[in-house]
């Protein structure tokens, strides 16, 4: 043990980079999806509208606190979200899945299942990226991450040590990463936190002009896919991230529909039904 935490803080970034080829092919794993690539831009570009819609709730929510932690946790919060590094990367996987850890900050999960499943109904793949900006913001990847066998406290004390820019670089550079990743952190969802990023996911849509009103199709899509995907496994399905929990899939669906009606009212507060029948007439007349 000494001697490799000796290894480590003589040449970090050679035993991360070390570790992670044991993990990732240790466990086999998916190719990442190109940055040119249509998904990966489509997929990108909804997440930095998302981002802006998150540091708009954040400066909102420090305008209506006067608690001095909860000020430091907000600012906390809108200091990484401003960062230029966030990545949304799409791994090449049929599964529906996505995730984002604390221990590779700035960096949003989405395999490719999803892209495929809400294909020509970008909206409905916000509200699930929103849903995992979500679980980071209310730090619910620090509360319940935990570590499966494969990696131990000192390979984190590593991962953690490295550059998070540099660790995307490395996944790339292998080719691998999917299931590999999936298996090395795991984020158990609590039936509180899937509820709470649900809210505030479709709070976020909403901010960013995505009809917050397609929330509801979206999960009946995901429940019946990770129900199909359930199957598929003889039933040894993962942990799902987002469309079913602890509680049941219509459970969550019901209180998701009930906080649709305040998403709706931000929606059309934001003017978002007036930019969008400018942004079409703007489309006709290009057309022609």
């Amino acid at each position: 043990y000494a001697g490799g935490v000796q290894s480590a803080l003589d040449d970090p970034e050679a035993m991360g980079t070390s570790i992670l080829k044991q993990v990732l092919c240790g466990a086999g794993g998916n190719a990442l999806l190109p940055a040119d690539a249509a998904e990966s831009q489509l997929t990108t570009r909804l997440g930095q509208e998302l981002l802006v819609a998150a540091r708009a709730h954040l400066l909102q929510a420090s305008d209506e606190t006067q608690d001095p932690q909860e000020l430091e946790r907000l600012a906390s919060r809108l200091r990484a979200l401003s960062r230029p590094h966030w990545r949304f990367v799409i791994i090449d996987d049929d599964t529906v899945d996505a995730f984002v850890t604390a221990y590779l900050p700035g960096f949003v999960f989405v395999h490719r299942g999803y892209l495929k499943l809400f294909e020509g109904k970008p909206e409905q793949l916000a509200f699930v990226i929103g849903n995992q900006l979500s679980h980071y913001l209310l730090e619910h990847s620090s509360a319940d991450a935990s570590l499966k066998g494969a990696v131990s406290l000192l390979q984190l004390v590593v991962l953690v040590a490295v550059d998070p820019t540099g660790l995307l670089a490395v996944l790339a550079e292998l080719g691998l990463v999917g299931q590999a990743l999936s298996l090395a952190f795991e984020s158990p969802v609590s039936r509180k936190h899937a509820l709470e990023a649900d809210a505030l996911g479709l709070q976020l849509c909403a901010r960013a002009c995505c009809d917050p009103r397609v929330a509801v199709s979206a999960h009946e899509a995901l429940a019946s896919a990770e129900a199909s995907q359930h199957v598929a496994r003889g039933g040894a399905l993962e942990i799902p991230l987002v469309a079913t929990t602890p509680s049941s899939a219509t459970a969550r669906i019901e209180a998701l529909a009930e906080t649709v009606p305040a998403a709706v009212q931000l929606y059309e507060n934001n003017g978002c039904h007036a930019r969008k029948r400018v942004l079409l007439r703007a489309l006709r007349l290009v057309d022609h």
